[in-house]
C-alpha cells in the first residue's frame, strides 16, 4: 500500500509536496522489513533444495553446515534486518550522491547552453569570427534576441521574444548538452507557415490556436520548456536565421555566442581568451563555473556529507550486527563441534562446517539488501525533490555509478568473509580438540 501510494504521488503531483508525506517516509523501513521477511523465508528453501546434491558429495562438512542453516538460519531476524538495512542504506546513499552530482552537472551545463557562453549587448561579426577561431573551440553559433515582438492571436496581442539562430549550427553546438532541447530539422524547411519552436509558457497563453507575427502565420513544430540558456525570457519563439525575414525580423547584431570545445580543451584557458577577444563589456561563463556556483549552495555539501556518513555508519552497523550474532551463537557452535568431534570430525572438516554455517546469513543480507536498495531507489528517490539543490526546472534523472556500486558490494563480500573468519577463530577448535584429547 505504501509503495502504491508513493507511486501515485510521484505520477500525479509533478511539483514537490508542500508537507512531509508520512507514507513516503515510512516506505524505506517497510521495504526493509519486507525484504528481511522474504529473505529469511528464501534462505532455508534454497539450502533445502541443494541439500540432496551436497549429500552425494564426499565428506559431510558441506552437507552438515548447510543442513544446520536450513533447519534454523544462523543469527536472528534482527541480525538479518540490521545487515540488510546496512547494505540497502549504503547502496541508496551512493545512488543519491551520484544522482545529485549528475543533476548539478546537468543543471550547470544547461544554464550555460554549451561549454562556454559569451553574452554582451552587441557582438559584431569580427568578434563572432574571432571567437570561433579561438584555440580549443570546435564549433560556435551566434544568437540574437529580438524583444518586444508581438504575436497576434485572434485579436489578442501577446508580447514575446524571438530567438534567431542558425539552427543547424545550434544543434551541433548543443549536441549532448544536458537540459537542452533537440532542434527540429523542420525549422529549416519551408511550410505553409514559418516553422518555429515556442516555449511552454507562450503555448499556454496561445491556447493551441493559430497565431501570426507581422501577418505571417506561424507553424509550431515543437513546444519546449520555458527555461533555456538561449534567452532570459520565458515566452520565446525560436526561428531559423533563414526564415527570420519572413516575419519581419532580420539577423542583426548577436548578443549571445555559444562555444563548443574540442575534447581535452581547457575551459578556463578558452574562457580567458574569449574575455580578451570581447573586452570587459561581455560576460563569459563556463559550464564548470555554473556547476561550482550551484555547488556553493549550503544544502549541497550537507547532502553529500549526509549520504557518505549514512553509508559509512550503515556499513559499520551491519558488520557489528553480524559480529554480535557470531558471538551469540559461539557457545552453541562450540558444543556442536565438540559433539561432532567425538564422532570423528577432524579440524579441517570443522572449519568447513563453520564456514558454511556462517556464510548464508551474510550473503543473504547482501542479496536482500541489494534488492531492497533497488526498490528504494525506484520508489523513494523519485519522490525526493532535488530541484532545490540543482536549481533546475526539472527533476534530475537517476544516475548510478557502477564503480561505486561494485565497490560497496565487494566491500560487503570482504566483510562477510572477515566475519566468517572471526566465527571460525572464536569457536576455538583447538580448544575443543584439547578438551576431547585423551589424558596421558
Amino acid at each position: 500500500m505504501a509503495a502504491g501510494l508513493t507511486v501515485r504521488q510521484i505520477v500525479v503531483a509533478d511539483a514537490a509536496p508542500t508537507r512531509v508525506d508520512a507514507t513516503a517516509v515510512a516506505l524505506p523501513l517497510l521495504l526493509a522489513l519486507t525484504g528481511c521477511v522474504v529473505t529469511a523465508r528464501i534462505v532455508p528453501v534454497v539450502l533445502g533444495a541443494i541439500l540432496p546434491r551436497l549429500r552425494k558429495r564426499p565428506g559431510v562438512a558441506l552437507f552438515t553446515g548447510a543442513a544446520i542453516v536450513a533447519r534454523g538460519p544462523g543469527g536472528t531476524a534482527v541480525t538479518l534486518l540490521a545487515a540488510l538495512i546496512a547494505v540497502a542504506v549504503a547502496l541508496f546513499g551512493s545512488v543519491l550522491g551520484t544522482t545529485l552530482a549528475s543533476g548539478l552537472e546537468a543543471a550547470g551545463r544547461a544554464s550555460v547552453g554549451s561549454s562556454i557562453a559569451v553574452a554582451a549587448d552587441t557582438l559584431d561579426d569580427d568578434v563572432i569570427t574571432g571567437l570561433g577561431r579561438l584555440p580549443g573551440v570546435a564549433s560556435s553559433v551566434e544568437i540574437a534576441n529580438e524583444d518586444d515582438v508581438t504575436v497576434a492571436n485572434r485579436g489578442v496581442q501577446l508580447p514575446a521574444t524571438v530567438v534567431i539562430a542558425d539552427t543547424a549550427r545550434l544543434a551541433t553546438v548543443q549536441r549532448g548538452v544536458p537540459g537542452t532541447f533537440p532542434i527540429p530539422g523542420g525549422l529549416r524547411k519551408t511550410t505553409n507557415g514559418i516553422p518555429v519552436v515556442i516555449s511552454q509558457a507562450l503555448a499556454d497563453r496561445l491556447g493551441g490556436k493559430s497565431s501570426q507575427i507581422a501577418g505571417t502565420r506561424l507553424d509550431v513544430v515543437a513546444v519546449e520548456p520555458s527555461q533555456t540558456a538561449l534567452t532570459k525570457s520565458s515566452e520565446w519563439i525560436l526561428v531559423d536565421a533563414d526564415q527570420a525575414e519572413a516575419i519581419g525580423e532580420s539577423f542583426g547584431s548577436a548578443n549571445l555566442a555559444l562555444l563548443r570545445l574540442e575534447p581535452g580543451a581547457d575551459p578556463r584557458a578558452v574562457a580567458g581568451a574569449a574575455v580578451r577577444a570581447t573586452g570587459d563589456a561581455s560576460l563569459v561563463d563556463t559550464a564548470q563555473e555554473a556547476i561550482d556556483r550551484l555547488s556553493e549552495n549550503p544544502l549541497v555539501p550537507g547532502m553529500r556529507a549526509l549520504s557518505l556518513v549514512a553509508s559509512a555508519l550503515a556499513g559499520a552497523v551491519g558488520i557489528l550486527a553480524l559480529l554480535l550474532a557470531t558471538l551469540q551463537e559461539t557457545p552453541a557452535r562450540r558444543a556442536r563441534i565438540a559433539l561432532l568431534s567425538m564422532l570423528g570430525l577432524d579440524r579441517r572438516q570443522a572449519r568447513r562446517i563453520l564456514a558454511v554455517e556462517s556464510l548464508p546469513i551474510g550473503l543473504a543480507a547482501l542479496v536482500g539488501g541489494a534488492a531492497v536498495a533497488v526498490a528504494i531507489v525506484a520508489l523513494v528517490l523519485p519522490a525526493i525533490d532535488l530541484r532545490s539543490f540543482t536549481g533546475s526546472a526539472e527533476r534530475p534523472p537517476l544516475a548510478v555509478d557502477p564503480l561505486v556500486v561494485v565497490s560497496i558490494l565487494v566491500g560487503g563480500l570482504v566483510a562477510v568473509a572477515a566475519v566468517t573468519l572471526v566465527t571460525i577463530r572464536t569457536t576455538s577448535i583447538r580448544g575443543v580438540d584439547r578438551r576431547l584429547a585423551p589424558e596421558e
